[in-house]
């Protein structure tokens, strides 16, 4: 979601006017809006601390994370359980978080991090102190069938938490099969997560399932929009004249492909009336 102008605002005069954190009341005062719309401006303070980009203390004062020793960013993660927290702001150097610091975020969280090391040659070492935004809430990954209980690898390798199936939610997968799983409960320190599967997608290896596993992996959309289906159907399948005088036509020669016949990548040579190349 983008910034307000309002919220946009609010950032500037917190970055240029304030260097220590502020009661609401004072940033009433101090910052120049008209009286009668103070609710828009409460509001909007709050959609920015909601999204980490301004901090509330317990002493209820708000300022801005870099000043209070805070980084708030993207968590990478990585297969051995530590991450990196690479900040909104431009220019800030990334944040490595290890895994006993991690506090239950996933890689693609959005977290905000305590600066806890400095280092001379500017690496900094930091701990995950609030998750502001999961990533996910469905995942693919492997099932693995145990006596004990049954369990789901995540497919993207910068998730290292195994996410386990309670009885109850117990599904006719087999071991090895690939699944989409629905995020029950989220890893902590003290409880591993607990997922629930919603699909299976195939066997695990099945080059068939590659492209949903891809679109599934990334949320990446299913279908194209409605404006683009019907921008194709205008389209002609005949090739017009001022396009042809430009290329150099090869549709009357033989052409071989050492391609399967299911290949993706030479769509137009199934049609060789239509196939021509740029010089």
């Amino acid at each position: 979601m983008e910034n307000t102008q309002l919220q946009i605002r609010l950032l500037k005069f917190f970055r240029k006017n304030v260097r220590r954190p502020l009661l609401l009341e004072e940033v009433i005062q101090r910052f120049p809006y008209p009286k009668d719309e103070i609710p828009t401006l409460k509001n909007d303070l709050q959609i920015l601390i909601a999204k980490g980009s301004l901090v509330k203390t317990r002493e209820n004062r708000i300022g801005l994370p870099a000043r209070m020793n805070l980084v708030t960013g993207r968590l990478q993660g990585h297969s051995d359980g530590y991450g990196f927290v690479i900040p909104e702001e431009e220019g800030e150097i990334d944040v490595f978080i290890p895994s006993r610091a991690m506090e239950g975020a996933m890689h693609g969280d959005t977290v905000m991090a305590r600066i806890e090391k400095s280092t001379t040659r500017g690496k900094r070492e930091g701990k995950v102190v609030q998750i502001l935004q999961r990533a996910h809430s469905e995942l693919v990954g492997r099932f693995e069938k145990s006596k004990n209980m049954d369990m789901v690898i995540p497919h993207e390798k910068r998730i290292s938490h195994v996410f386990y199936l309670t009885p109850k939610n117990s599904h006719p997968a087999r071991d090895g099969d690939m699944v989409i799983v629905k995020i029950l409960q989220y890893p902590s320190k003290k409880r591993n997560p607990i997922g629930r599967i919603l699909k299976i997608m195939g066997r695990y290896g099945d080059p068939r399932i590659d492209t949903d596993l891809i679109i599934e992996n990334h949320d990446l959309p299913k279908a194209f929009p409605p404006e683009i289906l019907r921008q194709v159907e205008k389209l002609s399948e005949e090739i017009p004249p001022n396009v042809i005088k430009d290329r150099r036509d090869l549709r009357r020669l033989p052409t071989v492909t050492i391609d399967g016949e299911q290949a993706k990548d030479f769509v137009t040579m199934q049609f060789p009336q239509n196939a021509f190349l740029t010089e």
